[in-house]
Formats: C-alpha cells, sequence, structure tokens
C-alpha cells in the first residue's frame, strides 16, 4: 500500500475513533492501539489489523458511518446545525400542509361516495315506471272517481314519487354543484385571482367571452308546458282504430303528452333539472374519486410518512445529520412509494355501475411505506431476484 492510501487509511481511523469517543461507542482500545503501531512502524505496518480494528470500530458507530463522518455528517459538526434547523422548519410546515391537505381530500373522497351511492339508490327506484303505473291508475282505472279500496294505494305511491323526487332533485342539484367543485385546494381563490387580471388587462374583445348567460345552460320544454294547458288530460271516448302512419303517430305524441302533463300536475318527474343529462356528473364525479383515490391520496400520505420519518430521524441525536439533497430524495421516494400502493388498491369497479367503498388501509400503508421505504423496495428486489433467478429462468424454459 502507497503511503496515500495509508494516509488514508489513518485519517479514517481518526475520525472514527473521535467520534467513538465522544459518542461512548468505543468498546476497547484496540482501534488506537492498531493506529498508533501502523504511525511507529517504520518498515512494514501491520495494515491488516488497523483494517480489523476499523472495521469493528465503524460497526460499533451504527447507524452513523464512516461516510456521515467524511461527508461532514457528524452529530458533532456545528457547521451544520442552522442549516438542519431551516430543513427541520420546511419539514414542520410541510407536514401540517400534507395533513390539512389529507383531511381535505379524505372529506371530499367521502362526500362524493355518498353522493353517488344515493344517486344509485334513486335511480334503482324507477320513478318513470312508479309513475306510468299511477297514471294507468288514474286515466284507465278512474281511481280518483270510484274513490274504492285502491285510492289509497294511490295515494301512498303519490306519497313515494314525491319523497324520491324531493330525494332526485337534491340529488341532483349536489351532484351538479359537486362536478365543478374544486379539485385543489385555493383553486377558486387563484381563479378569482385570474378573473380579477383578466378585469383589468383584458382586451376589449374578450368581454364577450367571459360572459355567460345560465338560462342558456337549462333547457326548458316550454312547448309540452303550452300543449298542456290547450289539451285535457283524460279522454273520455278513446279513438276508434284507424290505419296509416298519421293516426299511430299522433297517438304516440298524445301519449308522450300525457306522459308529460300527469308529471307535472302530480309534481313528479318534472322540472327544468331534469332535462339535463346527469350521467356527465356521475361520470366527472366519479373520475375525479378515481383520481383522489389512486393517486393523490397515496402520494400525499407517502410524503408525509416520508416527512415524519425525516423529522423523528432529526430529533435522534445518534444519527447523522442530513442536509437538504437527502430531504428531498427521501420525500421523492416517499411520494413514489405512496403512489405505487396506491396502484394495488385501486378500487377497479369505480369504472363500472356500482360504487365501491374507498377504504382508507391502502393510505395508511402509503405511509407506513413513506415512513419507512425499505419495506417496500425490499419487496421489490426480492420479486426482482426471483423473477430473474437461474431456477426460474430454467423452470420457463422447460
Amino acid at each position: 500500500m502507497d503511503n496515500s492510501a495509508l494516509a488514508k487509511l489513518i485519517d479514517d481511523g481518526y475520525l472514527v475513533l473521535d467520534y467513538a469517543v465522544r459518542a461512548g461507542k468505543l468498546r476497547d482500545d484496540s482501534l488506537q492501539n492498531a493506529i498508533e503501531a501502523v504511525q511507529a512502524s517504520s518498515v512494514a505496518p501491520n495494515i491488516v489489523a488497523l483494517s480489523k480494528a476499523l472495521n469493528a470500530a465503524i460497526i460499533g458507530i451504527a447507524p452513523v458511518t464512516l461516510i456521515d463522518l467524511r461527508s461532514g455528517r457528524s452529530p458533532f459538526d456545528q457547521t451544520q446545525y442552522r442549516v438542519i434547523r431551516r430543513v427541520q422548519y420546511a419539514l414542520c410546515a410541510m407536514t401540517v400542509l400534507l395533513a390539512a391537505l389529507i383531511a381535505f381530500y379524505s372529506f371530499a373522497v367521502q362526500r362524493q361516495q355518498g353522493i353517488l351511492q344515493e344517486y344509485d339508490e334513486i335511480q334503482s327506484a324507477q320513478i318513470s315506471g312508479k309513475l306510468s303505473a299511477l297514471r294507468k291508475l288514474v286515466q284507465q282505472d278512474l281511481v280518483l272517481e270510484k274513490r274504492d279500496s285502491r285510492y289509497e294505494q294511490y295515494l301512498r305511491s303519490l306519497r313515494e314519487l314525491k319523497d324520491l323526487e324531493a330525494r332526485r332533485q337534491g340529488n341532483l342539484q349536489t351532484l351538479q354543484q359537486m362536478q365543478a367543485d374544486l379539485d385543489w385546494p385555493f383553486e377558486r381563490d387563484l381563479e378569482s385571482l385570474g378573473i380579477w387580471l383578466l378585469t383589468v388587462f383584458k382586451p376589449a374583445h374578450l368581454d364577450a367571452q367571459l360572459s355567460i348567460d345560465p338560462d342558456k345552460l337549462i333547457p326548458l320544454d316550454t312547448e309540452n308546458a303550452k300543449a298542456c294547458k290547450a289539451q285535457p288530460l283524460e279522454r273520455s271516448n278513446p279513438k276508434p282504430a284507424k290505419i296509416g302512419f298519421t293516426y299511430w303517430r299522433d297517438d304516440v305524441t298524445n301519449e308522450n303528452l300525457d306522459e308529460f302533463c300527469f308529471s307535472k300536475l302530480v309534481g313528479v318527474g318534472h322540472g327544468s333539472i331534469n332535462y339535463i343529462s346527469s350521467s356527465g356528473w356521475v361520470g366527472r364525479v366519479r373520475d375525479r374519486i378515481m383520481l383522489q383515490s389512486t393517486w393523490i391520496l397515496p402520494f400525499l400520505s407517502g410524503l408525509l410518512g416520508a416527512a415524519v420519518f425525516l423529522l423523528r430521524d432529526s430529533l435522534n441525536p445518534a444519527t447523522a445529520n442530513f442536509g437538504t439533497p437527502r430531504a428531498v430524495v427521501r420525500l421523492s421516494i416517499g411520494g413514489v412509494a405512496g403512489i405505487i400502493i396506491g396502484w394495488f388498491w385501486s378500487p377497479s369497479s369505480l369504472m363500472g355501475t356500482e360504487l365501491a367503498r374507498v377504504s382508507s388501509i391502502p393510505f395508511a400503508l402509503a405511509f407506513l411505506t413513506g415512513y419507512s421505504i425499505d419495506i417496500l423496495f425490499s419487496a421489490l428486489e426480492r420479486a426482482r431476484a426471483a423473477l430473474t433467478s437461474p431456477h426460474a429462468s430454467a423452470k420457463d424454459g422447460k
């Protein structure tokens, strides 16, 4: 070994020796004796004894490593204290912000799930079918004229339909508001700021584009409403059967008009909001749940776990000091690990007709993975080793 390599080895020995003495982790005097023996020998220094003693001392000072000591990350290095305090303050602020974001998105997911579940329940109630059966009781069975035992059935069905209609109107209004709700916190504030900037600096030709007529968003069936006033709901004498396109076309038209007028009279299934297709709103809310439960919440949970780990690590005096690059890398890996957990726990049935309940288990696992990244990457390494092992390759070849 040349003199430069020997000098570096001795310097490493002094670094480990100094830290072990100050941290109270020096087990014996073998490292000190090995260094003194190498320095005292001018012919053939005992490098093997020094290496063994240095390795034993490095194991004794764990979790601090020789790389930490050579990089200036010793816990006794006071020159790094100011940087460490700034990183700690930033991590504290980040932890509070992440907790607030997780609470925001968790509440949003639960609220959206509840609205979609109520929407599915109302859709399964078949309001239109019950309305047709009620119209049959009135127009064909003449239940309002006879006032027989079926009259109580008519009243019960009417009350049930009105309750369902009230629920449907409220649910559709909530869906309409929710599909235009915020995707990100402070999004509306930023939009207001952007609109204010446009009002200050906008060109003249943008005035017409910024104005929106809300009446154009909700089409009204005014023609049918006028026809209901001009045509009686019930026909005392039905038409004789006739052949020809014109007659059956008129019958279909009158049947649809009767359905509309009856729903208007009883106050069920009539309202401007029902003329808008709600499938777009439901799809928008489902896509938002998928985004929040598969990507945003696992990512934020992984970031929070990594931030908590760094804060706990900074409070432990037995660990090496960490700088900004290490904190950034740890946070990035924690966020990616949380997203990976979200992939495995993705509620696939959200894309279908039924709504899957998004559990908090994947978010807790994402936090745990961000806190202890070694768990996930150890599992990934074992999977990679199992797939690339010679035994697996030979088995695949057969």
